[in-house]
């Protein structure tokens, strides 16, 4: 099939959770003998050299844009695609409900997980007050959300907001892919003594890594923050740790190192909100969020086993396929 991936932001623009999981996409389905073509906004980066990639010449970056939305059903036009998918998408200009090809939207946040989000803030007192609550942009995303024939969330948590806040009944699930290089090398066992790992590419505050750093002291052990290690070479890190703390207020998407963590059968120490509490997943340990004491106690505490296998659905190529089965069932 001809498939076309839009997103606002590639690598090639920046590193980050969403254009490394539109690569990762893109490469499963070439894998399984697809045709890919991702559009996204203006070159701002060095260029990508296994998946076709067009570049908006016009427009701002990373952002969605008039200009981008029109050059992207021009180019939809032109190579007259099976599949039209969008990761996030435009809220003022739903320019694919023009194509009568299948069309997708996964989600990797919106309206209520950001509004949840703010109340975590809230609570733990990081932010003095809340947006106000606009219930029409929240109908008016919905909308959007249901021109597409299919909308996927990337987490049970997700899902759930989905079907359960949106009554997008329909929605599906599909776990987001990791880079393959997670998969390619033997796990080896954890070290001897206790390290630990915080990892982000941004949104280090709202992950409270501080608090992380706070709570290893009192439990006498390693930790380490990593904001700009390449994630080729990633799964070395993961390997000299004994575990991933997550001590996130976010609570939309799902963060990419817990399912990174498990490739390498690491635990992930997480705060239990949104993804983390509700994957049920014996590889994540919970703890109440902002609670500096719960924490540095499991940093203490025996640590589980991971099976090695509950991280096979992020594999591109499995990725790949639960998404067109995903896509398929529309």
């Amino acid at each position: 099939m001809k498939i076309v991936l839009v997103t606002r932001v590639y690598p090639t623009h920046r590193p980050g959770g969403m254009p490394f999981v539109v690569q990762d996409r893109a490469r499963g389905l070439m894998s399984l003998g697809h045709e890919v073509t991702v559009l996204t906004t203006k070159k701002a980066g060095d260029g990508e050299n296994i998946v076709a990639v067009n570049y908006c010449p016009d427009g701002p970056t990373e952002v969605w844009s008039r200009e981008f939305s029109t050059w992207c059903e021009q180019e939809c036009k032109r190579i007259n695609p099976d599949i039209i998918h969008s990761d996030s998408t435009d809220l003022s200009r739903p320019w694919w409900t023009s194509f009568s090809c299948k069309t997708a939207c996964t989600l990797h946040g919106f309206a209520w997980g950001a509004f949840f989000t703010q109340w975590n803030l809230f609570y733990l007192g990081k932010i003095d007050a809340m947006a106000s609550f606009d219930p029409v942009a929240f109908v008016r995303e919905r909308k959007v959300l249901n021109s597409y024939k299919t909308v996927i969330g990337i987490s049970r948590h997700e899902w759930a907001m989905l079907r359960g806040l949106f009554h997008i009944y329909n929605a599906k699930l599909v776990y987001n892919p990791i880079c393959s290089s997670f998969f390619k090398s033997p796990i080896v066992a954890p070290p001897s003594s206790r390290k630990f790992l915080c990892a982000a590419i941004s949104g280090t505050s709202n992950r409270m890594f501080n608090l992380a750093e706070s709570a290893a002291k009192r439990a006498n052990v390693e930790l380490t923050v990593l904001q700009h290690t390449p994630r080729t070479s990633m799964w070395s890190a993961y390997d000299e740790i004994s575990a991933v703390v997550l001590p996130t207020t976010y609570s939309q998407g799902y963060d990419l190192t817990v399912a990174e963590a498990h490739a390498r059968g690491r635990p992930v120490i997480a705060s239990g909100i949104g993804s983390y509490l509700m994957e049920e997943n014996p590889g994540i340990l919970t703890f109440p969020m902002g609670d500096e004491d719960c924490l540095a106690e499991l940093l203490r505490s025996e640590l589980p086993a991971v099976d090695v296998t509950t991280a096979n659905k992020h594999r591109p190529e499995i990725h790949a396929q639960k998404w067109l089965e995903a896509i398929d069932g529309c």
